[in-house]
């Protein structure tokens, strides 16, 4: 049984004082104009509105005049495309103008979906500092590759992560700030052409400077006063002076503050503006088209704040715009085709509202936009079809998305849906250069990210994601219908049924049947039972002590064949022929009895039990393998309890088994994988660690004992492994997955060594992982469950054979 915990995260970020909006630029459509994605409460959105003026500041337009770039409502991820893109830039390190900055907000890491071995799979994640708020991006260190600064409110710090030439980024250096950075910018404010870096420091009530150097180092920060709980930042030359200037909002004082710069990097006190309640996010435009900032504020009072610039560094009154329950993230762009931005607002469980812009800094409520199920915070524009007219997609709060076409006059027509996680924020982007915008995603639940690629006529070819059962607890592999392409069949725990999929061969799937069992189904494998040539199922039932029979039909459907006493509480299920006989046999591993229930295959998909294994302590991982090379099927087991052990019992090709020997490792083991890691023809054994996030690798002799284990970094809360060669180089690789929806990827050298460990994220929590060809591309690709999402997702590899 795995232990349950409740983990509470609280990531309402259209409530959080961690919120922060931002604006990426790029020539996203290939038409030669810069276009704007804003990321707004956790989500960043492509518009293709040509030149105009966003948060960060400098020539945008290349028209001789600084522009701006703005951070509205926190950013979770930053990404880049795993090849040569358009946009947001043409690569990782390289602008289609010569401003080179950039900005974001919140990740629980920076995930770039990088080149090289990084883009095994769609995104990858790079360490900054404890919970980061934000991230802007630009070229700190004059190398013409664009480099990351965040802010980590937790450290509390600035993580720098300096750009490497293909997209990665190399090891992260902190520079202390004040306390709780909540939102970072970059521009140059004392004018001598090397980038500086500022951040909102929201528990000291200050704004923080790092005046940079030029070489990717930093001086260390000056803060200035900024209100009660500065948040957003924005950054740009509001008094026509040439000299960067700074606004924030102050979360606590319900205000927006103005910190007019001198050139030199210091700032004086400007105005303040009164912003009724809780101002989580600003955005600056020009709205009204006199080559004035305007300012766009989101309040908690679900009302958006209208400030017209006067050019002279202060905003003229407040209008504010009453708009549905719930706002979340804001977008603009020129969604009826007049040349004038609109704004377009999310909101939780309401329709999208759409204000249609008068070109005075005025707005006039178009028919607003309804969502099919429960809308979430998170909204995005973009020419998905390639017509000419904004289209406009939408999260719902169970982590789908819904996308509606625009007809070019502020209007939009009926709703596609696909799935891509649980997004919290995104871009469009074309990602893969194909000169279609693709959908990138990033999700708090999981601090994950999904790339969902479109074709250009309005559709998108996601990462496979199927709505199994309830609680899918475990996966299992196999070609049920003789087709020639992998199928995947889930044990459902909280329906106590087994959902069968039916894959095309090309990564995606088709329901097949639903197969009912006993209570709470938490383990499932495949194999011939029967030696008919057809796979059978069988599925471990946790509370009922026993497991569920399903016979193959060849054509993908199963006939019940009855079911077995398994012992206590049925974790685990492994398969393998431990009497030499040809019939598959079955291991079980009964967590609360402490011990591992050996069943033998008749051939005919029954079984007789053989004996049990006494184990150390709940036995929460159990694999077969050869590990003293007599031809003999051993069992390792994963020692969940106080014992927090690995067990290797050797196998008498009888179906019984030796005394075990034990090996200690830290932490709670819980998953075990074998695979010969080092090239020496002797199986080696991998064991997770639940409670510490580390895979040990426990090298074997060859005789059945294992040399003491070497720890690896994963994420927290593994809960699921495999192993196989996922990078094509030759050598087996390990992957887990977390119950935060990470998966981590060791890259094996051949040694017993693992590379760095690489961290990709999802949108989705995880619970089982399987390795398989599901797409027939000659690569493994990864098959893995949700309990949290009811689903199983597939993700396919990226590496090209």
């Amino acid at each position: 049984m795995r232990p349950f915990f409740a983990l509470i995260v609280l990531g309402c970020l259209a409530s959080s004082a961690h919120a922060d909006w931002t604006f990426v630029r790029g020539d996203a459509n290939g038409d030669g104009a810069v276009d704007l994605s804003d990321a707004i409460h956790g989500l960043a959105y492509l518009f293709q509105t040509g030149p105009i003026v966003c948060r960060d500041a400098n020539d945008t337009n290349d028209d001789g005049e600084l522009d701006l770039a703005d951070p509205v409502f926190a950013l979770n991820w930053l990404f880049v495309g795993s090849q040569a893109i358009a946009a947001p830039f043409p690569d990782c390190g390289e602008d289609p103008t010569s401003d080179g900055l950039d900005c974001g907000g919140p990740l629980a890491s920076c995930p770039v979906v990088g080149g090289g071995s990084a883009a095994i799979f769609p995104a990858a994640l790079y360490a900054s500092g404890q919970y980061p708020t934000d991230v802007a991006w630009g070229d700190l260190n004059g190398d013409g590759v664009l480099d990351l600064a965040v802010a980590n409110n937790d450290t509390p710090d600035v993580g720098i992560l300096l750009g490497v030439p293909g997209g990665t980024f190399t090891e992260v250096v902190n520079y202390p700030t004040g306390n709780a950075p909540r939102s970072v910018a970059i521009g140059d404010l004392d004018g001598d052409g090397s980038l500086d870096v500022v951040v909102s420091n929201h528990d000291d009530d200050e704004i923080g400077v790092l005046r940079g150097y030029g070489d990717g180092t930093f001086a260390p920060v000056v803060s200035y006063p900024a209100g009660d709980g500065p948040q957003s930042l924005a950054l740009g030359d509001l008094d026509a002076d040439g000299d960067l200037d700074v606004v924030t909002s102050c979360f606590f004082g319900d205000e927006i503050r103005v910190l007019l710069g001198n050139g030199d990097g210091t700032l004086t006190p400007g105005t303040a503006y009164s912003a009724a309640t809780d101002p989580r996010s600003i955005l600056l435009a020009d709205l009204d088209d006199d080559g004035d900032l305007d300012l766009v504020a989101s309040l908690g009072t679900d009302t958006i704040d209208i400030r017209l610039g006067s050019g002279n560094g202060t905003f003229g009154p407040a209008v504010s715009l009453p708009v549905l329950s719930g706002l979340g993230k804001i977008v603009t762009g020129d969604v009826n085709g007049d040349g004038v931005l609109d704004l377009i607002a999310a909101h939780y469980w309401e329709p999208i509202d759409v204000l249609l812009g008068n070109g005075d800094g005025t707005f006039t409520f178009a028919a607003p936009v309804s969502c099919p199920t429960p809308s979430g915070s998170w909204v995005d524009v973009g020419d998905l079809d390639g017509d000419g007219d904004l289209d406009v997609a939408i999260a719902d709060i169970w982590g789908d998305f819904n996308v509606f076409l625009g007809n070019g006059d502020g209007s939009f027509g009926s709703d596609q849906h696909i799935v891509a996680g649980t997004p919290t924020s995104g871009y469009f982007v074309d990602i893969d250069a194909d000169g279609h915008l693709d959908l990138v995603t990033a999700d708090v639940e999981s601090a994950g990210a999904g790339v969902v690629r479109g074709r250009g006529d309005g559709t998108f070819v996601s990462g496979f994601a199927a709505e199994v059962g309830n609680g899918p607890d475990a996966i299992a592999v196999g070609d049920f219908d003789s087709d020639g392409h992998l199928d995947f069949a889930t044990a459902d725990d909280s329906d106590d049924t087994v959902s069968v999929w039916l894959g095309a061969g090309d990564g995606t799937f088709l329901p097949s049947a639903l197969l009912s069992t006993w209570m709470n189904p938490r383990s499932i494998v495949a194999g011939d039972l029967d030696s008919d040539g057809a796979i059978d199922l069988i599925a471990g039932n946790y509370f009922s002590d026993s497991a569920s029979v399903f016979l193959g039909n060849n054509d993908g459907t199963f006939t019940p064949a009855g079911s077995f006493s398994t012992g206590p509480r049925p974790d685990n299920l492994t398969l393998g022929d431990l009497d030499g006989d040809g019939d598959l046999d079955v291991g079980v591993g009964n967590f609360f009895a402490d011990q591992v229930r050996i069943l033998l295959g008749n051939g005919n998909g029954t079984f007789t039990t053989a004996g049990t294994v006494a184990t150390a302590d709940s036995p929460q991982g159990t694999a077969f393998g050869d590990l003293d090379g007599d031809g003999n099927l051993d069992l390792v087991t994963a020692n969940y309890g106080v014992a927090n052990n690995v067990s290797v019992y050797l196998g008498n090709g009888a179906g019984g088994f030796g005394p075990g020997l034990v090996y200690d490792v830290v932490g709670t083991p819980n998953a075990v994988a074998l695979e010969d890691f080092d090239s020496d023809g002797d199986l080696d054994v991998a064991v997770t660690s639940w409670n510490n996030g580390r895979c040990y690798v426990l090298l074997g002799n060859g005789d059945g004992t294992l040399m003491a284990g070497t720890a690896y970094s994963l994420r927290t809360f593994p809960e699921a492994m495999d192993a196989g060669d996922v990078d094509l180089d030759g050598h087996p690789d390990i992957v887990a997955t977390s119950s935060l929806g990470t998966v981590t990827l060791l890259r094996g050298v051949g040694d017993g060594t693992f590379a760095p460990s690489l961290h990709y994220t999802t949108g989705r929590s995880l619970r089982s992982v399987v390795l398989a060809d599901f797409d027939a591309d000659g690569d493994l690709d990864l098959g893995a469950t949700s309990v949290s999402s009811d689903e199983a997702r597939i993700l396919l590899n990226q590496t090209v054979p």
